[in-house]
This record gives structure tokens, C-alpha cells and sequence, in this order.
């Protein structure tokens, strides 16, 4: 039972190799989310390519538009969104 559950840890920090804590403002909710990293000039999408991926307990509105947010960027080149911060 250890070695599985050793194997699963093992496997799971090799995904979060190339992964990279950012930070974005949100920029607009309508009709895809927008968000503008602070180190890249290029906006992030939510649309056909689907760049931004959302835990299912965070909602965005229009007032929050402007706000930071913390996002981690994966593996597979996309970007989960953790959370506000101030």
C-alpha cells in the first residue's frame, strides 16, 4: 500500500516540474475571460484555445474586472486560476 501511494506522489511531482506560480489582472468576463499577465504583454484567453482553466467554486463578474489574481502555469502549457489576491 506505501509503494502506491508512493508511486502516485512520485508521478504527480514530475507533472509540477514546469510549473510556474503568475499573476494577472482580469481584464474583461464578456464574452471570454481576459486576463493580462504582468509579464507578458499578450492577454490570456478563455475561448477556442482555451489557454485559462478554472477551479468549478470560482465564479467571475464584471465586478470583478480589474482585480489580481494568482495563476499557476502547467505542464500542458495552460493556466489554472487560484485565486484573488490583493
Amino acid at each position: 500500500m506505501l509503494g502506491a501511494v508512493n508511486a502516485i506522489f512520485d508521478e504527480a511531482s514530475k507533472a509540477n516540474v514546469n510549473t510556474e506560480v503568475e499573476f494577472a489582472v482580469l481584464q474583461a468576463v464578456t464574452p471570454h475571460v481576459v486576463m493580462k499577465l504582468d509579464l507578458d504583454p499578450t492577454p490570456l484567453e478563455s475561448g477556442e484555445e482555451d489557454e485559462l482553466e478554472f477551479p468549478t467554486s470560482l465564479t467571475l463578474t464584471e465586478a470583478d474586472v480589474g482585480k489580481r489574481y494568482a495563476l499557476i502555469r502547467c505542464a500542458n502549457a495552460k493556466y489554472l486560476v487560484l485565486c484573488e489576491v490583493r
